[in-house]
Order: C-alpha cells, then sequence, then structure tokens
C-alpha cells in the first residue's frame, strides 16, 4: 500500500489519512479477493454498493474519489507490469451520474450581515488564527494551501505586492505576484507579524468550527477565496482579471510563451484590488 500511495502522489497532493479512507471502500469491497475478481462486472456492484448504501448513501464525491481512487491502483498495476487489461473503472462515474440527486446551487458569497456576525464572534473571542487566517483570505483570495505558506519577507512594500509560494506535484515550484490592498499591510503591521504565517491547518479549521457553531454560518477555509472571486467580479472585473489574480491556468501559446512578465497580475488587477477596499479611483484596464 506504501508503494502505490508513493505512486499516487506523484500526481495528487493527497494526506495519508485521505488517501487510507479513499482506499478503504476497495479495501472493504475487494477483500483479499484475487485481481482476476477485479472485473467490469465486479467495479459495476462496487459502485452501486457506494451509492445504495443503508441506511444513508454516500455523498457524490465521496464517491467519485473512491472510483478515482481505485482506478488509480489499476493504473499502479499496470505501471508495474501486473495488469494488461481494459481499467474497469474507467468511465463508471459518467455511466452512474443519473444515480446521484441533484445538487442545490453552493453559497460561495459573504453577505454584509454574515461579514458582521464573523467580526462580532471575532471580536468577543479570541482567536488570533482565525482571525489572521480571515483577514489575510478575505484581501488576497488566495487557495488556503498559498495562505498557510505566506511569508512576511515576500511582500513588496513599494508595490503592494505578495509573491506566492506555489507548489505543483507534477511540476517545479513556483512563485507568483499578486496585488494586495493597504489594509492588510496595516493588519499585518499592527499584530506585528514579520515572517512565516503564525497558524496551520489544523488550527484554521478547529477555530472556524467555533464560529460556524456560534453564530450559525457554514464557513469552510475556501469559502473566502470564493467569496473575494464575487467581490472581484462586483467591481467589474471579467473572467480573464479574476482568473490572473486567483492563479488559475492561462492555456495557450500566448500566455505560455509571451505574457509572462512577472508583474503583469499585479499591474493588471492592481486597479480591482483597490476598488474593491475603497482605497483608489484608478482607471479600470481589462485583459485584452
Amino acid at each position: 500500500m506504501q508503494a502505490f500511495q508513493s505512486w499516487h502522489n506523484r500526481n495528487r497532493n493527497c494526506s495519508r489519512k485521505a488517501f487510507e479512507y479513499h482506499c478503504s471502500h476497495f479495501i472493504k469491497f475487494y477483500g483479499d479477493k484475487p485481481l482476476t475478481d477485479v472485473t467490469s462486472e465486479s467495479a459495476e456492484q462496487f459502485i452501486q454498493s457506494l451509492i445504495y448504501r443503508e441506511p444513508q448513501p454516500y455523498s457524490y464525491d465521496t464517491v467519485r474519489l473512491a472510483v478515482v481512487t481505485a482506478s488509480s491502483f489499476v493504473e499502479y498495476l499496470r505501471d508495474e507490469k501486473c495488469w494488461d487489461g481494459a481499467n474497469p473503472f474507467y468511465g463508471l462515474m459518467r455511466k452512474y451520474a443519473n444515480r446521484f440527486p441533484a445538487v442545490e446551487p453552493e453559497k460561495s458569497r459573504i453577505e454584509s450581515s454574515e461579514w458582521k456576525l464573523i467580526f462580532d464572534f471575532l471580536s468577543q473571542h479570541k482567536r488570533p488564527a482565525a482571525e489572521m487566517f480571515i483577514e489575510v483570505a478575505r484581501c488576497t483570495g488566495l487557495r488556503p494551501s498559498e495562505i498557510y505558506r505566506l511569508d512576511v519577507k515576500n511582500i513588496d512594500r513599494r508595490t503592494l505586492s505578495w509573491s506566492v509560494y506555489v507548489s505543483k506535484t507534477s511540476q517545479r515550484p513556483i512563485f507568483r505576484r499578486i496585488a494586495i490592498p493597504k489594509c492588510l499591510m496595516a493588519f499585518l503591521d499592527s499584530r506585528g507579524v514579520d515572517g512565516k504565517m503564525p497558524f496551520g491547518e489544523s488550527t484554521v479549521r478547529r477555530h472556524l468550527g467555533e464560529i460556524n457553531r456560534e453564530t450559525g454560518l457554514y464557513l469552510t477555509p475556501k469559502i473566502f477565496r470564493k467569496d473575494f472571486a464575487h467581490r472581484m467580479e462586483e467591481i467589474g472585473a471579467d473572467e480573464g482579471i479574476i482568473n490572473l489574480h486567483q492563479g488559475r491556468a492561462q492555456s495557450g501559446v500566448l500566455y505560455k510563451n509571451y505574457l509572462r512578465s512577472p508583474d503583469r497580475a499585479v499591474r493588471l488587477c492592481r486597479a480591482y484590488v483597490d476598488a474593491m477596499f475603497g482605497e483608489t479611483e484608478r482607471r479600470l484596464e481589462r485583459v485584452k
């Protein structure tokens, strides 16, 4: 199993706990059966056992990840020269997609009244890790994994930009720069932060759980990134600007070989970021 996990994590950043959970469904169903029992028929029985589980069926994402892990195991066996047939798990989710109930649209915008509840809680309870994470996430729109790696030493105070460390398991690590508002710089100075962020993932999740219980909200580490995208769109940014700031891949020869200035995102997104926080009236630019 350790060999499979090493192979699996070449292209996926998956914690050991999550990996073992996704594997547990496959192990529970197939147990000590020989590989010859992993067939198209048994694969369908496997996904059906997850969809029609009693008393409560698994969610779409749980089933999807269980099937993806099972499919990855077959591909691992193929690489090890232990499998030469078709992958019986390939295409299963498409075949069974209509067996899952429709999903209601996800609420990913934090309203003004909800922000007030969050700030009221933070003012009444000392949760410095949650307060700092929320403020950094609110002002940057970064992925939680990027926020945990931030270092104040990578801030350029002259241009109000922050170099963000991005690590992809299938690519070389890179730094990208984003525009940040003046209010974030003032907040970090007031808290005396002069190095790496003084919090970790487990602490942030625990404190957000407390906020949820006290306020009745449902906050996740990623919802602040989604809320940032909403607010950026409402200020007038188009899809290209939002993707540029949030670090989503822009494919094509133009972006891969020509538009590669490290300050491009800072320059083009600056006016929108400043406008979001009421810090300037600069002319808004769009990606042509």
